[in-house]
């Protein structure tokens, strides 16, 4: 009797589980909907999503595009470089990441046309000043 008490739990408890499972979560309130991610988090960033991301952003012709790539492609190189280093201390490392980010952007921004420049500064949060002289911008100056 007692194994079949057990049994019968058992299989009820799987039931049970089986159906919670199945029932989506906050179908009343609304509140919780799940969506897939569009690409995975952890995911190496690569030349082609960043310059497809920059070509939609700002419109990017095919020959801005062609010169835009190689730039990608150090900064990337040099961002993993700088990010492996075990050597650098965490300031260090950002202090270098972020001067890469600078130069590349710099280097970008010359290769746009004034409507697509001022489109730049306002997405990247950059000036003309800035994107000519890194070492003056505000990041540079926290310490």
């Amino acid at each position: 009797m007692r194994l079949t008490c057990t049994a019968l739990l058992f299989v009820m408890s799987v039931f049970s589980i089986g159906v919670w499972a199945q029932t989506p979560a906050a179908t009343t309130s609304g509140q919780f909907k799940t969506e897939p991610m569009p690409k995975p988090m952890n995911r190496k960033v690569n030349v082609d999503d960043h310059l497809q991301m920059l070509s939609q952003e700002f419109d990017l012709t095919k020959a801005q595009q062609t010169r835009i790539r190689p730039i990608l492609e150090r900064y990337l190189q040099q961002r993993q470089q700088i990010e492996l280093d075990s050597k650098l201390s965490p300031d260090a490392k950002s202090a270098k990441l972020q001067a890469g980010q600078h130069a590349s952007y710099s280097k970008i921004r010359t290769l746009l046309t004034s409507t697509q420049k001022k489109k730049f500064d306002d997405v990247m949060g950059t000036t003309e000043d800035a994107a000519q002289h890194p070492s003056s911008s505000k990041a540079h100056k926290k310490k």
